[in-house]
């Protein structure tokens, strides 16, 4: 495994970013499952003290528990992927974001079975206003090595009396809700209709942007993400 993250991050491109890539083992410790650093792959463009600062940070977080039903720390975003086993990423639009982060789940495969394994997390000097791009890279070189899996939220749209299901990519965009949208009811734009989906309290907000669906996709416990389709007023 250690031989197959560091071919990831040795081939990994920075793109003249300052950052640092590093990597959590998901391991069983005691009674309790936890990611830890000890021992594991580093790698760092620079000694930048920001990022140096939050390295040392990040050990306070070894041996913390870890997993579906655990109560994980919300700052600790490579705890979180470890809970939900899907990526995050914390970027510029983010409040009080000194730094910028993306987190990635680590799977294993012995021929059908599927194991989740770790977090590679990549930290940047400076919170860009997406990972996309970063994240790309990396789903990549973890595919080379086999050791990830086609990433996907299964997508609700209740209209009426129908309810629209579709597998959205990660990442994917609100354009691609909205085509997923047209394909399965050729009346639907986004001028004449609007998608809503329900937040923590209840309230019904707006889904009109990327960067809301990603949040949408963020705070939902579970992969199956449901969306209210509406006339505009």
């Amino acid at each position: 495994m250690e031989s197959k993250i560091n071919n990831v991050m040795r081939k990994f491109d920075f793109k003249g970013q300052a950052g640092s890539l590093q990597y959590w083992e998901y391991k069983q410790v005691g009674q309790k499952k936890v990611l830890s650093l000890v021992g594991q792959p580093i790698l760092s463009t620079q000694g930048q003290k920001g990022l140096k600062n939050y390295r040392k940070r990040s050990f306070n977080y070894t041996n913390a528990s870890v997993g579906p039903d655990t109560e994980v720390d919300q700052e600790w975003l490579a705890g979180l992927a470890a809970q939900k086993r899907v990526p995050r990423q914390r970027t510029s639009r983010d409040p009080n974001q000194i730094l910028g982060q993306l987190v990635v789940p680590v799977f294993s495969y012995q021929g059908a079975d599927e194991k989740f394994v770790g977090v590679i997390e990549l930290t940047t000097a400076l919170p860009k206003t997406s990972y996309d791009e970063e994240f790309n890279q990396i789903q990549n070189l973890l595919k080379n090595e086999n050791l990830t899996k086609p990433l996907e939220n299964t997508i609700k749209v209740i209209y009426g009396d129908d309810i629209y299901k579709f597998q959205l990519p990660l990442p994917s965009g609100i354009a691609d809700v909205w085509e997923n949208m047209k394909m399965r009811n050729s009346e639907v734009n986004q001028k004449t209709f609007r998608l809503e989906c329900e937040d923590g309290s209840g309230y019904l907000i707006c889904i009109s942007s990327d960067d809301d669906l990603r949040a949408r996709i963020a705070n939902s416990s579970t992969k199956a993400i449901y969306m209210f389709l509406k006339r505009g007023d």
